[in-house]
Parts: C-alpha cells; structure tokens; sequence
C-alpha cells in the first residue's frame, strides 16, 4: 500500500486530458477535478465579480477568499494556486499583454498569436485570459483597429474553445485616448465579457502644475466610468478597478500649504509629472510613523497624503486606506457595476503582527463592502 506522500507524487505523475481532449497536460491537483475550468451556476453566483491580480509568490494564501470571483495570474504563477481557487470556485485567468500590433499584423501572424494564448491558457488548465493593452495609437487609425481585431480574435477562440471562459480586457481609467491609448472602446467592450477600468496613475496625466498629486482621486475615478457609460457600455459589463498602492514623490519644495512642488526631471517648462515612485501599500505603512503632516482629505478627491523627511529631502505620499476604497467601491453599487478588483494582492502585509493585519484586513474589507 503506498503511503500518503507517495499517493500524491503519484497523482503529481498522471495525465489527464485538457479541455479540448486533443492535448494532454498534467494535472498538479490531488483532486484531478480542480484541473477541469470552474462552472459557474445560480447556486453559487456571487452579487458581484471580486477581482485579484496576484504577482506570484505565496501571499495568495491569505487572501480573504469568501468573497472572490477571480484571479489574474502571470505565466508563472504557482501551481498550488490553480488548485486552491477551484477548491473556492474561483476563476484563474491568465494575464497576458498584446505585442505590438505591427509583430501580428497579418492574419496568418495573428492567428498563431491567439492560438497559442488558447494552449497556454489549457495547459495550464486556466479559466480564461486577461488582456493588458499598453500601446500608443492614434483615433480611427490602422493599429487601433487592429488592436481590436486581435481582441476580437481571442474573445472567439476562447468561447469556442473553453467552456465558461471569461476574456477580460484592461483599459485606462478613461476612455477619452489616456495615455495616448486611442482604442475602439466601444468595440473592445462588445468582444470581452468585462472591461476592467484601471481607475488608478491617473497622477501621470495631469500636467496643468508641477506638484504631487493623487494616483487615484474620487472625482476622476466616477467621471472616469460615466465616460464608459456614455459610450454607450452596460454598467454591467464595467470592473472598477482600485489601487492598492500610492505614489512616494520627492518634492523640490514643500509649500506651507502642503503642496509638493516636484523636482524637474526633464526640462525647465515641463513637469514631469511622472517622477513619483508607485509603492505598495505595505510599504506606506512603513513610512507612516515617520509622517510630518497629517492627512489631507478633500471632498472631490478623497483620498489621504502625508509628507516625511528623507536624507534632507522633503517626501509627499498620496495613497489609498480603507477609508478612500470603501468611498470608490460605493460606486459599484451607485452606478450598478459589474464588480470591482484591484491592483495586486500581494501588496498587503500578510505578517502575523496584529496591527499589521489588522491593517490588511481592513482593507479587504473596505473592498468588499461595496
């Protein structure tokens, strides 16, 4: 008889058949049903799509998964992970950014393109795919629609291929070309299952005055998904997407006002607006006892800062706290959206500290009370 240790490396050892029965992959699972895509039913639908994106690593464990729905991962992401979410019912999707559209130009390209996105997503025994777009192009312009035949491709391939699989596309926060991401939004929308809006560095598009500012303001994040509206897009189709990090600027001057006046790093009339370094959560943690200031709350922007000192320079933080998640998660429920989801997991602490999980807990549960 083999003992339990053995049962599971022999498990680890069989083959089952993917999805599509004409390829085998091996099932990392000791139940070889969690390597089957995850059904969804009435009797376990959720009010709402909870959405993690998970940078690799351990923390996924924990995780307050009671209220999950689905997880981005990367490519590499931890086998025991894929197993875990089934368990839960949870979807795992794989995160995938479209190369530049003149590397899968012609049809031929992009089709090889798409079908491997299907074969990795298989043999990896995935849900789905999320689609990252990051490329500069102009309105009604070649490339912007070629960007959606490629989306348009996948949605295809993987509803043809994938029983229940979700395709969710990334956009900006708005759809008015941020970025310089002129895409066919309305397009994009009617070949995914969800846009995830990433109402977040919306800092990096502000130029009217060279100061720090908030990555992610109430006021830009609800006009952000009124655009979408006015496109013409379902609510219901529409992930609203909330960070869980902030922006750490280096002031070349702090105003007795608070106002951070940023240090030029390109020229002596452009601000760079984009001088700030994005800091995980945990990490904000660890600099507020150091803070100098305290908090500045406004109406339209709701979300906290405070400033510290560092090798003689002065620091401004703009981040998000339970507080500023909970004010953008009520409009999922104000706007009747199709969920939230934030960026990324593993920017909690997960120590066993109390205050520090203390902390991490309140800010799952900001997000869930939307």
């Amino acid at each position: 008889m083999l003992c339990g240790s053995a049962v599971g490396l022999a498990l680890l050892a069989i083959w089952v058949l993917s999805v599509s029965g004409k390829q085998q992959t091996k099932c990392h699972c000791m139940n070889l049903a969690l390597c089957q895509p995850v059904i969804r039913n009435e009797q376990v639908k959720k009010d709402k799509e909870v959405l993690i994106f998970d940078n690799e690593g351990k923390d996924w464990k924990h995780y307050m998964w009671s209220n999950i729905t689905i997880i981005v991962a990367s490519q590499q992401y931890d086998p025991e992970l894929l197993c875990h979410a089934h368990a839960k019912g949870v979807q795992l999707l794989m995160r995938v950014t479209i190369p530049p559209v003149n590397t899968i130009w012609t049809k031929q390209k992009m089709s090889e393109w798409v079908n491997k996105q299907v074969k990795l997503v298989k043999t990896n025994q995935m849900d789905g795919i999320n689609l990252h777009l990051d490329q500069v192009v102009t309105k009604y312009s070649p490339e912007s629609q070629k960007i959606t035949e490629a989306v348009q491709q996948i949605f295809t391939a993987f509803h043809k291929e994938i029983s229940q699989s979700k395709v969710i596309v990334n956009v900006p926060w708005s759809p008015q070309c941020i970025y310089g991401r002129c895409y066919e939004y309305a397009k994009l929308n009617a070949n995914s299952d969800s846009l995830f809006v990433m109402s977040y560095l919306m800092h990096s598009t502000s130029t009217e005055d060279c100061f720090a500012k908030p990555n992610s303001p109430y006021s830009k994040v609800s006009s952000g998904i009124t655009e979408y509206i006015n496109l013409g897009i379902s609510p219901s189709k529409l992930i609203l997407g909330v960070p869980w990090f902030g922006v750490d600027y280096t002031c070349k001057k702090l105003h007795e006002d608070g106002g951070c006046e940023l240090i030029n790093k390109s020229d002596k009339e452009t601000c760079n607006v984009k001088s700030g370094d994005t800091i995980p959560y945990k990490t904000v943690m660890t600099l507020m006892p150091r803070a100098l200031s305290q908090k500045f709350w406004k109406n339209d922007l709701q979300v906290p800062s405070f400033t510290y000192m560092s090798q003689g320079k002065s620091h401004e933080v703009w981040y998000d706290n339970p507080q500023s998640i909970a004010a953008k998660a009520s409009l999922v429920k104000m706007f009747k959206l199709a969920g939230i989801g934030v960026w990324a997991g593993n920017f909690l602490n997960y120590s066993s500290n109390a205050t520090v999980a203390m902390q991490t807990q309140n800010m799952w549960s900001a997000l869930y009370n939307s």
